[in-house]
């Protein structure tokens, strides 16, 4: 604390209780496991209460709270027993003293000029490389792209309208504003190790193509289309008129996404990720200021359009900050803070480099939860609605898994969050092979792909060219692509590439069998695009080897 440049914050989960103040404190062990001891409590003296006053709007360097508290007339003695006493409310868990992180950046240079040595990170730092590139990505009709995904987002309302979801407000509440932080408490208390009580997540996880849950909807009717031309070979394209035949609703899109698309060389694309607008690119934001001369016009429509969203509404919306998974990470919570506001983290500087000079943070302690008439969730502070917002793709840490689930139950981003449909395999469990799938022609929403039993695959008891001519056989048998992604069940996360001409293959295809003991059958999908259809190069790499590129389109609210 003897630093004046220390910046000190309140713990961000604490509040006012009666004539004590109250933080919840854990071990780095309770930590982990996500239980809240009993809170810490000190008494409202005077001299507490003008540190909550003072950091009420966020963390201060300690010689600004010093400042803040002390008589202009304070003599050394005076300053030493204040930061004394700063340092018990540390150490007890009432406040929290974190260092303004410290950026360097070095400028664009021959790769041949790169250190060679490891980064220094004795200090908790990290580095983050920018590589240019040659080329361009294949040329895209970005409009029939843009009508294509919107037409995708008709297909994500089938598959909500088919599992009939409703609203539901998070455990614990009531039509009574409730503190926030009370039902945190509530929350963590029951966690235990054995419980098996479910962690909210940040964003939701759904992968593949689900199995339709309600006879004779218009997906379960989708779904017995796709059944009925697997074998045909042939792709699949999901026409504006083939989803109004199975009574596709139109796209509902109340907020704005960010769609991530790998171009093809004939313009069309194939589709990877679908998010809330502003999430994906959100930690680069500072970098690709600083690389192009500091304009970032998507970043500053988006803000533009929170603020104009906010002044008509009248609903303040609110950044959620929490801290990294770990300090070697701390890079990942990077972003802008597109709202005027923040909860959570009272250190804005350690996310972000801009914000409100005062009065933008809203400390959790002042937050309310209740479920509203229509069964969502309703956060207030000091009476009036807000607006949660999370601009981050980063997974919440114990025991801000919590807090965030709370908060973002109640958030819009959650219309942003869809499935990535990459597996129909996934919804037709009785079919081995899906041809790939599009929607309008131009949109590819699933690789063509083939579900092979383990016992298929080349015995990992035969030799090396026996295993060969196994791969061989099973190939021109499948008519499977050179290029592939190989995933150990229908749906699973991390597929691995593959080049099924390569000596490399079969190391892969064992890996993956390894996996696949529940379905006993692995995934085998095309690559889309393959490497030679890349048209973009890493300039740093000497033989000019191909890379993926994708564009990042934003899909207004409404399509």
């Amino acid at each position: 604390l003897l630093d004046p440049d220390t910046r000190i914050g309140l713990a961000p989960l604490s509040q006012v209780a009666g004539d004590r103040f109250e933080a919840m404190a854990l071990t780095a062990q309770d930590a982990q496991r996500g239980i809240v001891l009993s809170p810490v409590r000190v008494r409202l003296t005077p001299i507490v209460e003008q540190i909550r006053t003072a950091l009420r709007d966020g963390a201060l360097p300690l010689r600004a709270l010093e400042q803040a508290v002390l008589p202009s007339t304070a003599d050394q003695r005076q300053q030493a027993a204040l930061r004394q006493f700063l340092a018990h409310l540390d150490a007890i868990g009432i406040l929290q003293v974190t260092t303004r992180p410290e950026a360097s950046t070095r400028a664009w240079h021959p790769a041949a000029a790169a250190p060679t040595a490891a980064p220094d990170t004795t200090g908790g730092g990290y580095l983050d490389v920018y590589r240019q590139v040659l080329g361009a990505p294949p040329t895209a009709d970005l409009r029939l792209l843009g009508a294509a995904l919107t037409q995708s987002m008709r297909l994500q309302a089938m598959i909500r309208a088919d599992a009939q979801p409703t609203p539901r407000a998070g455990a614990g509440l009531s039509a009574q504003d409730r503190p926030l932080l009370d039902i945190v408490r509530e929350h963590l208390a029951s966690r235990t190790p054995a419980s098996g009580a479910a962690t909210p997540s940040t964003h939701p996880e759904p992968v593949g193509w689900p199995r339709a849950t309600t006879p004779g909807s218009g997906y379960a009717r989708l779904l017995d289309h796709l059944a009925e031309r697997t074998d045909a070979g042939r792709t699949i394209d999901l026409t504006p008129e083939l989803l109004d035949r199975f009574a596709a609703p139109p796209a509902h899109l109340p907020w704005p996404l960010d769609c991530t698309v790998r171009p093809l060389p004939d313009g069309s694309g194939a589709l990877d990720i679908v998010a809330p607008a502003a999430v994906l690119d959100a930690r680069f934001g500072s970098a690709l200021r600083r690389l192009h001369g500091g304009a970032l016009p998507s970043a500053d429509a988006y803000r533009s359009w929170l603020r104009r969203l906010d002044a008509d509404s009248g609903i303040r919306s609110v950044e959620l900050l929490f801290p990294a998974l770990s300090r070697y990470a701390a890079n990942a919570v990077r972003r802008p803070l597109y709202p005027s506001a923040w909860t959570g983290d009272p250190d804005l500087g350690a996310y972000c480099d801009d914000g409100p000079a005062t009065g933008g943070f809203l400390p959790l302690g002042e937050l309310t939860a209740r479920a509203g008439e229509d069964g969502r969730t309703v956060i207030s502070h000091r009476g009036e609605p807000i607006r949660p917002l999370y601009h981050s793709a980063r997974t919440a840490p114990p025991p801000w898994d919590v807090v965030a689930g709370l908060l973002l139950s109640a958030s819009p981003q959650n219309h942003g969050w869809v499935r990535r449909l990459r597996h129909p395999l996934c919804a037709l469990p009785e079919h081995d092979y899906v041809p790939r799938i599009t929607v309008a022609g131009v949109l590819v929403l699933s690789a063509a792909q083939w579900r092979v039993p383990v016992h298929r695959l080349p015995s990992p008891d035969a030799g090396g060219l026996d295993q060969a001519r196994q791969l061989l056989r099973l190939r021109d048998e499948l008519g499977l692509p050179r290029f592939v992604f190989v995933s150990a069940a229908p749906g699973a996360r991390a597929p691995l590439p593959c080049d099924l001409e390569s000596l490399q293959a079969l190391g892969v295809l064992r890996r993956m069998a390894g996996g696949a003991a529940k379905d006993h059958a692995v995934v085998i999908e095309e690559m889309v695009p393959a490497p030679g259809e890349l048209g973009v190069r890493d300039r740093a790499d000497p033989a000019g080897s191909p890379v993926a590129a994708e564009l990042m389109l934003r899909i207004p609210p409404g399509g």
